[in-house]
């Protein structure tokens, strides 16, 4: 590692490094408090702690010996979006884009200072970017169970034709989820029924949730999976679902 003889190049880092920092432990709050998820909880604290680890390789003594707050011409210059928050949204959504723009930089000019830094801090921005759709996937997730007020287990019926026709019926009357679970059927027939099941819920209001197999939820693409306490756990499913 060289030390740049431009004395900016330092302030750039180590203001974005304290940016991605603040950013991070602004959604990592979120998932932890806002939507009780200790699985995105803990992959974002363990983005912030690999975060931590990568900044090790700029010594902090260099870095706060370039910090000049008191003279930084950024700290008077404000947008008035910057103080305006309705709701938790916004917060979350600010956080996240802070962390990428922070990231960014210290990609660019963390080369300076070594090379092999870009590389790493643009593979913690692509984490980030996943991070972002997981979390913005799981609300409107949320979102959706909440509506939900009537909740029917359905089976694979005797036939395809006698099950597209009782799960159209229940889709018809107004159901807001459908939960498909049968021990009976081989694996090639429940695929079956669950792709008929997505394609008949598919644009609409009704939720389809499989029974307990996250393999196949995620080759007929429902919605949701359903696992019980015998079954596989909700970390084993979300290896397989995403």
């Amino acid at each position: 590692m060289k030390e740049p003889r431009d004395n900016a190049v330092w302030r750039i880092l180590d203001a974005n490094a304290n940016r991605a920092g603040e950013g991070l432990r602004v959604v990592e709050d979120y998932a932890r408090f806002t939507l009780d998820d200790a699985h995105l909880a803990r992959l974002l604290k363990e983005l912030r702690h690999d975060l931590a680890a990568m900044l090790d390789q700029f010594p902090a003594a260099w870095r706060l010996a370039a910090r000049d707050t008191p003279r930084d011409v950024g700290t008077a210059i404000a947008t008035p979006a910057e103080g305006k928050r309705t709701a938790v949204a916004d917060v979350v959504i600010a956080g996240f884009k802070r962390v990428e723009q922070a990231l960014r930089c210290l990609e660019e000019y963390g080369k300076i200072v070594s090379p092999e830094a870009g590389a790493k801090f643009e593979q913690l921005r692509y984490r980030v970017y996943s991070l972002e759709r997981a979390i913005a996937t799981t609300e409107r997730a949320a979102e959706r169970l909440a509506r939900v007020r009537l909740y029917v287990l359905i089976d694979g019926g005797r036939s395809a034709e006698e099950f597209a026709s009782h799960a159209a019926a229940l889709i018809a009357a107004g159901v807001h989820a459908l939960q498909l679970r049968d021990k009976r059927l081989d694996d090639r027939t429940l695929l079956d029924r669950a792709c008929r099941l997505r394609s008949l819920t598919a644009g609409g209001t009704t939720l389809f949730i499989m029974n307990d197999r996250a393999d196949i939820a995620f080759l007929s693409q429902a919605d949701g999976v359903h696992v019980g306490q015998e079954e596989l756990s909700v970390k084993d499913a979300r290896a397989i679902v995403g």
